[in-house]
């Protein structure tokens, strides 16, 4: 892997240089180095950065089955909306809503989801 595509991974990614650099646990002013192709990348830099890559992949692919599994119904807890999206963590559940966009209403009969308002 070289600076630009490491670049490239965190600027899918929607990262600044600190955020990133934080998640493959750096310094920022060593990611802007490896970056900029004056320090080396390490085999454990470039595996944190596509693991990231591919984490990101991933939760942008189950937004459509969120939707799906979610939309049009009435849930009496956040746990019970988890567990019919079919997802065992409540924390990917919330970084898989987040990531596409998809947010909660409390109303009086329970949660529904729905898409999050463009602002």
């Amino acid at each position: 892997m070289n600076g630009k595509q490491l670049r490239a991974i965190r600027q899918r990614l929607g990262l600044t240089q600190a955020e990133f650099a934080r998640k493959i646990m750096v310094h920022s002013n060593h990611l802007a180095k490896m970056e900029r192709g004056e320090t080396p990348i390490t085999d454990k830099n470039a595996w944190f950065a596509q693991a990231l890559d591919e984490e990101e992949k991933i939760m942008a692919s189950t937004g459509d089955i969120l939707r799906q599994r979610l939309y049009g119904q009435v849930f009496p807890c956040l746990d019970d909306a988890r567990r019919a999206a079919g997802i065992a963590s409540m924390d990917v559940f919330t970084m898989a809503c987040r990531r596409n966009r998809i947010t909660v209403t409390g109303t009086a009969e329970g949660l529904r989801f729905h898409d999050k308002e463009q602002s």
